[in-house]
């Protein structure tokens, strides 16, 4: 991995409007979340940019139609929160400590219906430890998801 000092702000506004296209099909409303401001953070952003589009695909393919998906960033107190969030069907509590392993599906009807092979969580957790990070996931059936990490500021 290549680290460096990068604008996340930048990062995020580019890969909101790559996104729009995809989640159109879907029926989904993107929206990216800022300051506006330049918000500096260390990492791969190649690697990352892996990540957040993994996370945003998922938070589009499993949202529900005109639902919306949102990615923002902000400064804490430990560094600069990344976050992807959406309005879609959510995973059930049981499944929170799994959704990281290979292969693993919540939902294996589902998961044939928009493709994917199970390995997307797994990449990205692995990315986000490289990092000095954990992905956090906070999620609630029927209410949608938040994906977060914390990178070192820049």
């Amino acid at each position: 991995m290549l680290f460096r000092t990068f604008d996340v702000t930048a990062l995020l506004g580019k890969l909101c409007e790559e996104l729009q296209v995809k989640a159109v099909n879907f029926n989904v409303a993107v929206a990216c979340v800022s300051s506006g401001e330049k918000i500096m953070a260390i990492g791969d952003p190649e690697r990352l940019t892996q990540v957040i589009n993994n996370l945003a695909e998922n938070a589009i393919k499993y949202n529900m139609a005109g639902g919306e998906m949102e990615l923002g960033c902000r400064e804490v107190t430990d560094g600069v929160e990344v976050y992807v969030a959406d309005t879609g069907r959510g995973i059930p509590a049981e499944h929170h400590s799994r959704i990281f392993e290979r292969f693993y599906r919540v939902d294996k009807e589902r998961s044939r219906a928009v493709g994917g092979t199970g390995l997307g969580l797994a990449i990205v957790k692995h990315i986000i430890e490289a990092h000095g990070s954990r992905v956090q996931v906070q999620s609630e059936v029927n209410k949608g998801s938040r994906f977060s990490f914390v990178l070192k500021k820049g």
